[in-house]
This record gives C-alpha cells, sequence and structure tokens, in this order.
C-alpha cells in the first residue's frame, strides 16, 4: 500500500518519531488514512522511513495515546473514528500561532494592509479554500 504521507522528508531539526506521527495524522486529515482503515505495520514504516523500529514504536505509541489509532493485537493499527476531527482541531488550535501571526508579522514589514492581503487570498490562484466551511469570528 503506497500513501503520500511516506513521501515525507524527515529532517534533523525535530524528534523524527513526532514527524513520523504528524505524517501519519497527515495522512488522516488528507483522507489517505480514513476511520477504520489500517495504516502501515510498525515493520513497514521502519521499511518506508528507514528509521529504526524503537523510533516507529515510539510514534505508534503517541498515535495510540492521543486517540488517533487502534492497537488490534496481532491484527495491526486501525484509524479511530474520532481521528479526523481530532487531527483537525489540533491543527487549528495551533494555526493562528504558527501560520497567521508570521503572515501578518511579514504583510507589516512589507507595509502591506490588510485589503491588500485580503485580495491576496481572494486570488483564482487561492480557489481551492473551501468557503463554505470557513467560521467567522462570532462561529468560533
Amino acid at each position: 500500500m503506497y500513501n503520500a504521507c511516506m513521501e515525507t522528508k524527515l529532517d534533523n531539526d525535530r524528534p523524527i518519531y513526532l514527524q513520523v506521527k504528524e505524517a501519519i495524522a497527515d495522512a488522516i486529515l488528507a483522507g489517505e488514512f480514513v476511520p477504520g482503515s489500517a495504516i502501515p505495520s510498525n515493520s513497514r514504516l521502519v521499511e518506508l522511513f528507514k528509521i529504526t523500529p524503537v523510533t516507529v514504536q515510539k510514534a505508534s505509541d503517541l498515535l495510540v495515546a492521543e486517540g488517533l489509532v487502534r492497537k488490534q493485537r496481532g491484527v495491526g493499527m486501525f484509524v479511530t473514528e474520532v481521528a479526523p476531527n481530532l487531527v483537525r482541531e489540533r491543527y487549528r488550535e495551533g494555526f493562528r500561532s504558527d501560520y497567521l501571526e508570521p503572515l501578518l508579522h511579514r504583510a507589516r514589514q512589507l507595509q502591506i494592509g490588510l485589503k491588500e492581503l485580503w485580495a491576496m487570498l481572494a486570488d483564482p490562484g487561492v480557489d481551492d479554500i473551501d468557503h463554505e466551511n470557513t467560521r467567522t469570528k462570532e462561529q468560533a
């Protein structure tokens, strides 16, 4: 089974087990692993990421602890029903600090006003945003 999450380039800036966990969480969010589906076995993850079994085990344990997957002894690990929502909520929590604040800081440095910034966001190249499912400040 091939999944795009396995194309993740691991770096030395952060612990490898966290990067593996995030790659699988990203695949869950992208719909590559849907609730009830199996994720690759630990031995397969070792092969795909070219990392040690101990590192993969740490990533797997973290996925289980966070409620994203459940282990079924002798069968494998499966995405939980709540996993997509859990991943989405965790990513939303960090979105402001990780993306919006740096973006606004850089925009101020470049003297880009909000009107111009909105125009950039409304650019046809950004049409893949689902405007129907975006929340307003009042809805948040």
